[in-house]
Order: structure tokens, then sequence, then C-alpha cells
């Protein structure tokens, strides 16, 4: 007597043995090795992106081109020695030009006017040499470490 269509499955003779034991074991290796690789392509995966993440790091931080250093420093050069205007302030209701000067005429200015007495206080003294037995005000020795006594 067959039931349903008349494939050798779904035939009920006797004719045709059943299987009932199913073995597992190779599917479960076969299953064990498949996401044993994925485990491993991923981690693998991660590996070589935190490498090349650390590379691209150092080359970006460690390793900038000489170029823009040399750039910037010509650029701040340039800052330092040249005539600029930089923009306009406003103070008291009245707005005024703002120029950059070069540092070494700036000094000049700074100067003259606390010679002329325009700027409070003494002029600068010139920095001269730290005499080696100079006394440390907090612990009363020597900068050579001698009592200054």
């Amino acid at each position: 007597m067959a039931v349903g269509p008349s494939w050798p499955l779904f035939q009920d003779d006797d004719s045709m043995a059943f299987q009932d034991d199913i073995k597992t074991w190779p599917l479960a290796v076969l299953g064990f090795c498949g996401v044993t690789v994925v485990i491993v392509i991923i981690l693998a995966m991660m590996v070589l992106y935190h490498h090349t993440e650390a590379q691209l790091e150092y080359e970006r931080t460690v390793r900038v081109p000489f170029v823009d250093l040399e750039n910037a420093l010509a650029i701040q050069q340039g800052h330092l020695l040249q005539y600029q205007k930089t923009g306009d302030e406003e103070r008291d209701g009245v707005t005024k030009p703002v120029y950059r000067i070069p540092i070494d005429r700036a000094m000049e200015i700074v100067l003259s006017e606390w010679r002329s007495g325009v700027l409070p206080g003494p002029p600068p003294k010139p920095q001269a040499s730290v005499p080696a037995a100079e006394k440390s005000p907090v612990s009363g020795k020597t900068s050579d470490g001698r009592s200054g006594k």
C-alpha cells in the first residue's frame, strides 16, 4: 500500500529497509570544523585590522613629513619678520586697525617707551650670566650647594 507519491522514500512496503540510526558524529565534526575555520578567519582579520590601524597611527603621529614642518616654520618666521595688518579692534566705541610688526622693531619700541617713561616700571636690565655663588631665598644655600654664610 503506497502512501503519498510513488517515490522510494515514501513507499510503505517491507522490501525497503528503513534506517532509524542517523550518524551524527560526521555532521558534528563537519560543523565543528566549519565553526573553527570561521573563528580563525575572524581572529586573523581582527589582528590584521589592528596591525594596519597601529601602523597608520604611527605614520600619522610620529612620521610627520618634514615638508609640513618646514612650511610651518617659514610661515612663523614670516610673521615675526614682516609688517602686516591683522584686523580691527574696537575700544571705547572706536575701531582702530591692528598691525603685526617685526619682533626686533617691537623690542626697540618697548625699550624706547620704557626709557622715556611711557610704560610703567623700570626698564629691563640686560641679562648677565648668573653668578655661581648666588644665594637661594628658600634654602639659604648657594647654587653650588654650599652654605651662603
